[in-house]
């Protein structure tokens, strides 16, 4: 899947352990290429992301980068169906994304949360 982005060698991979999760690849697959894929377009092209995966039961995945030209979204509207950042629409994209990637989560028994910080856009997936 990060070798499969757009920027794979700006992807930095921390597993701090290997959890067997037992869900729907096909739907983890689409929330993981979103999560990476919008870092990658709307980041810091100079910075990498970071992926971090930890514990067992429950995993957590965190992707964290710093924001680029496209600044922080909005915590209230990040999540929800069409929604894009004013300063995102001189980019690709439909703001289906984010939402589509909750949704899943949720079908998934997890959750998908976004955890802005002062020079940090993080998005977290506990399962």
């Amino acid at each position: 899947m990060i070798a499969a982005s757009r920027d794979p060698q700006r992807v930095q991979l921390q597993l701090d352990s290997r959890p067997q999760l037992h869900t729907d690849a096909k739907l983890l697959r689409v929330i993981l290429t979103n999560l990476i894929d919008n870092a990658l377009k709307y980041g810091d092209p100079t910075q990498p992301i970071q992926v971090r995966l930890s514990g067992d039961q429950p995993c957590q995945l965190r992707i964290c980068n710093p924001p680029g030209p496209a600044g922080a979204p909005d915590a209230e509207q990040v999540f929800e169906k069409y929604y894009r950042s004013p300063r995102a629409h001189g980019l690709t994209g439909s703001g289906q994304g984010l939402y589509i990637a909750h949704a899943f989560s949720q079908m998934l028994g997890g959750e998908l949360s976004y955890q802005p910080g002062a020079d940090l856009i993080c998005f977290q997936l506990r399962m």
